[in-house]
Formats: structure tokens, C-alpha cells, sequence
């Protein structure tokens, strides 16, 4: 990659990596061969500077009990720094992975059977420990412009369903997976007057916030909210910004000190802490890392107006932030049903358990294995989920092998 010299390829493929293991592979597109376009980490190298805090402690020979000290304030310079986010360190918890941090804010700000608003296309995680916590989830879908290809939100729905549940909390991702939508300060604030008029709580994940491609900005929730008076959770983490999720660490932000005593004291309770080695990452990440990040973003911008251009007929769902982003594949869903009627071995659910139909479809016909837009919801079963963080030959390899499956999609109506 001699544009992004601090980016460097690497071949996972005999690796512990989830996103090559063939078994998992299979399980989504019936293909246990097809290459992987799935799982939302990179193939991309950490930055050195983690890397040599790995060894460092590695040859330091003792992977003790760790006493992070001022991850508070470095987290507050790097949220100032990256998105101009004045907050205080005192009102930042350092706390495991993201889904451990959501998962007990969800406790600390709705009882079991309350209504949890949850836009969708959703992660299908979030559904997951909402279903596990006994909250009832209540879908707010977000508007497809199918001429466009891009999504908006519809606080005017919004408002209606929270009147109509007496939903107490909002689930948020900002920026949003699988969309990819950065939202403008305008859409924040709309939503944030929505929860205000019901003194509706919002949790919004944000650990995509450091991908932001290039000419889009990203605005922490909490910037909006608190000038509305909301009370809002926000949640970071340095796991996708810097390709560390394999190390569980995330921060959480309040604006409220009563349910910030609580979180801290399901952290001391259960003993959430982070991991010696997470903390000694994310310090050389934030730290050291910008500079990484920088071409880290210029590339998969890059990439992502590459494969707006490239994958026609098939409509890439151009993101605005991350590696990862929506194909509308209405174009071709019949025909994809039509080669499902006369080849159903090859469609076999029973193989392929957590996949769908287009992901099987493209996972025989193309080599290539995605999400199926159905794990984020059955009404979005004409779309697929790429993930573009690898090289450029592997994306060209793809693109050309999803053409392959298009092309022969043609010769079914021959």
C-alpha cells in the first residue's frame, strides 16, 4: 500500500481470527471457502507504537493485575483533540467492551418489561442483550431513500413511539452500524427535543466516532444533549479505531452523577475491570496512534467512493464513517429467489444458520462471504454488509467476483 505507508497488510488467514475461521464462515454463507468480507475488524497491522507497549510488557515477563492511572485524561484529550468534546475526566469510567458497558447501562436506566426504542437496521447484538435483559424493544426504523441510496431519521415516528410505549430509553450508535450515517447537528438536535419533551434517557454508542471519513465530522450525542437538558451515556472505545476488539476496553461518559455512581458500582461489583495488556494499548493508541488513524480514514474513504463507483448494478450504500457499508441488492432479489427455486442444495439453511439469502447467493455464486441484511433485521433481507477494511487487491478481488455472480444471474434468464 504505497500511498498509506503506515498501514500495512496482513494475511490472517491461519490466525484465531473469527472473520477466516472457515466454521464460522460456512455457518453465514454455506461456503466455508469464501473469503471474508464480514466480521467488522481490519486487516490492517495495529500502529508500531502499540505494538512495541505489547512487546514491552511482554518482555517485562509478568502480566499482572493492572492499575490504570490517568486513562480519564487521556481519553478527554483525545475526545477534545478528535472532536472537540470538552468533558471533565472525573465524569469518564473506564469499564470492559463496549456490549459489557451497554449492557449494565441498559440495567441502570430501564426495569425489565419498560420499552427500549432501537433504530434499525440494528446491530444484532443490541437486540440480543436487550432480549436477555427482558426489555421489550421497540424497532424506529430509519427512512430508505431508494433513489439515493441513504438513510434518515424520523423523529416525528420517533416521538409517536415513545408517547405510545412510555419508552424510558433510547438505544443510539452514532455513527450508525450498518448504515453508516454520520448524523448533523441538526438531526441530533431534533431527536434531543424529542427526548427532552419525555424525559426519555438515551445510551449512545459511538465506537465508530474516530472512523469519520474525510469532510464529515462527527458529533458526540451528549455535545446536543446537554444543552437540551437530557440525560445521555455515551460509550467509546479505541477497539475499531485502532483494530484492538480482541481487547475488551471501553469509556463511558455521563451527565448525570447518580447514574454514574451507579455504572461504577456494577463495574466494583462484578469486577468489569480492563485487562493489563487493553490498558497498555489503548495508552500507545491514543497517545501515539493519530497519525495512523489519519491514513487509516483517508483509505477507507478512498476505498468507499471506489466501490460506489465500481460494484453497479448493485447499489453501494455510500457510509460516512467506518469500514463497512450497506449493498442494496433489490436490483437483483428475484433472480436470487429464482436460482434459490432451481438449486435449493445450494440455499440449504440448515448449512448456512445464520446467514440469509443473498448471503448464501453471494457466498456460492461470488466467493465472497458477508452479513446478510437480515441480521439486522428481516425487513432488510435485499441488503448485504461489506467490510472494505483489507487491501486494495482484496477489494478488487471482490468486486470482480460479485460482477461474476451478477453475470451469471443473467444467464438464468436466458
Amino acid at each position: 500500500m504505497r500511498d498509506y505507508p503506515l498501514l500495512q497488510y496482513v494475511d490472517r488467514t491461519h490466525s484465531l481470527a473469527v472473520k477466516y475461521d472457515k466454521d464460522a464462515i460456512a455457518r453465514m454463507c454455506n461456503n466455508p471457502d469464501a473469503f471474508p468480507f464480514w466480521v467488522a475488524d481490519t486487516d490492517f497491522m495495529v500502529p508500531k507504537e502499540v505494538q512495541q507497549a505489547l512487546y514491552h510488557q511482554a518482555h517485562h515477563g509478568v502480566l499482572g493485575y493492572p492499575k490504570p492511572s490517568k486513562m480519564g485524561e487521556l481519553f478527554t484529550q483525545w475526545v477534545l483533540k478528535r472532536h472537540n468534546w470538552s468533558i471533565d475526566p472525573s465524569e469518564v469510567i473506564l469499564s470492559s467492551g463496549m456490549l459489557h458497558s451497554v449492557a449494565t447501562l441498559v440495567e441502570i436506566l430501564s426495569n425489565k418489561g419498560d420499552a427500549v426504542i432501537l433504530p434499525t437496521p440494528a446491530y444484532k447484538p443490541f437486540v440480543t442483550l436487550l432480549q436477555h435483559l427482558e426489555r421489550t424493544i421497540i424497532p424506529w426504523p430509519m427512512v430508505y431513500d431508494n433513489k439515493a441510496y441513504h438513510y434518515t431519521l424520523d423523529t416525528d415516528l420517533l416521538e409517536t413511539l415513545i408517547v405510545k410505549h412510555a419508552s424510558p430509553l433510547l438505544l443510539f450508535c452514532s455513527p450508525h452500524n450498518p448504515t453508516g450515517r454520520v448524523f448533523t447537528s441538526l438531526e441530533l438536535s431534533d431527536v434531543s427535543r424529542v427526548l427532552q419533551r419525555h424525559a426519555t434517557k438515551v445510551i449512545s454508542d459511538e465506537i465508530h466516532a474516530d472512523l469519520v471519513h474525510l469532510h464529515h465530522t462527527h458529533i458526540p450525542f451528549e455535545k446536543v444533549a446537554r444543552k437540551m437538558g437530557v440525560e445521555c451515556a455515551t460509550c467509546f472505545s479505541p477497539s475499531k479505531t485502532f483494530n484492538i476488539p480482541g481487547e475488551h476496553i471501553s469509556f463511558v461518559h455521563f451527565n448525570n452523577k447518580e447514574h454514574q455512581r451507579a455504572f461504577q458500582h456494577k463495574v466494583d461489583s462484578f469486577y468489569f475491570k480492563v485487562g493489563l495488556l487493553a490498558t497498555e494499548m489503548t495508552h500507545a493508541a491514543y497517545t501515539h496512534g493519530g497519525p495512523w488513524l489519519d491514513q487509516l480514514r483517508s483509505y477507507i474513504t478512498t476505498t468507499a467512493s471506489y466501490l460506489k463507483r465500481e460494484l453497479a448494478p448493485l447499489e453501494f450504500v455510500l457510509p460516512e464513517a467506518s469500514f463497512i457499508g450497506l449493498i442494496d441488492c433489490s436490483s437483483l432479489y428475484e433472480d436470487v429467489q429464482h436460482d434459490a427455486s432451481l438449486y435449493p442444495e445450494v440455499y440449504d439453511p440448515r448449512l448456512g444458520v445464520e446467514g440469509g439469502l443473498l448471503s448464501r447467493f453471494f457466498g456460492q455464486r461470488a466467493n465472497i462471504a458477508m452479513n446478510d441484511g437480515s441480521w439486522f433485521g428481516p425487513q432488510y433481507d435485499r441488503f448485504v454488509r461489506f467490510n472494505f477494511g483489507t487491501s486494495k487487491e482484496n477489494i478488487e478481488y471482490a468486486v470482480t467476483q460479485l460482477h461474476a455472480a451478477v453475470d451469471y444471474l443473467s444467464t438464468l434468464r436466458r
